[in-house]
């Protein structure tokens, strides 16, 4: 009964040697470190799929932006001859557009100022990079249409070449600039504008997109 209970205490008492407690803790760091690798694997794999596509989503936002607002265009057939300034228009060249456009969102209560907008897309130098850069500017006091641009901001960066043409319905073709002051176009907007943009991505990797935005009011509108 003595012997038995001797037995039965010596081997409650085996356990780990130091030589296998020393093993299982190098076999845990190795599948450690294991871990961290492939960890750090997926993040830098993470951020090389997310550098190479920021400059792609940044070139498509701003493709689809210029032709939300373009669409928006509009011309009043209202001038008010004592205050000259507060003039609508839609004046677009080759490599820049101006236009007034409803979509103005007047976000404090009170606030003196209308939906109406006036918009400018440009190339210019991106004050961050020294790059040639899309540039869009906006004003919206409606006093000072005939006189400002606004300040502009960059849309998107590292832009080659940006395009602007003009659906002209009674000639049937396209036009290099538009006036809607002149009697050439009726004081009406082209029936659409296509977008034509170059940007560089990576290195000399460039990303070319074209598209056309249908403006929904042509003719000069009534606001008093």
């Amino acid at each position: 009964m003595i012997e038995q209970g001797r037995q039965q205490s010596k081997q409650l008492l085996v356990g780990f040697t130091l030589i296998e407690t020393l093993v299982a803790v190098v076999l845990l760091g190795m599948l450690g470190v294991m871990g961290m690798t492939t960890l750090q694997q997926m993040i830098s794999a993470k951020e090389r799929v997310t550098a190479r596509s920021q400059p792609h989503d940044m070139i498509r936002q701003a493709m689809q932006r210029m032709t939300q607002e373009i669409a928006t265009a509009y011309v009043s057939a209202h001038r008010d001859e004592e205050n000259p300034v507060v003039e609508t228009q839609f004046k677009g060249e080759t490599d820049k557009l101006s236009f007034t456009a409803f979509g103005h969102t007047v976000r404090r209560q009170g606030e003196k100022r209308s939906d109406q907008v006036k918009l400018t897309y440009s190339l210019g130098t991106d004050p961050r990079t020294g790059a040639q850069a899309l540039l869009r500017a906006q004003v919206v006091d409606a006093s000072a249409f005939g006189q400002e641009e606004g300040k502009p901001q960059v849309l998107c960066r590292n832009v080659e070449s940006l395009a602007f043409s003009y659906w002209d319905d009674q000639l049937r073709d396209w036009q290099s600039a538009w006036d809607s002051q002149s009697t050439l176009t009726g004081n009406a907007l082209p029936a659409r504008v296509r977008i034509e943009m170059v940007a560089r991505t990576h290195g000399d990797t460039t990303l070319k997109l074209s598209t056309q935005t249908r403006i929904r009011l042509t003719e000069p509108i009534h606001i008093q």
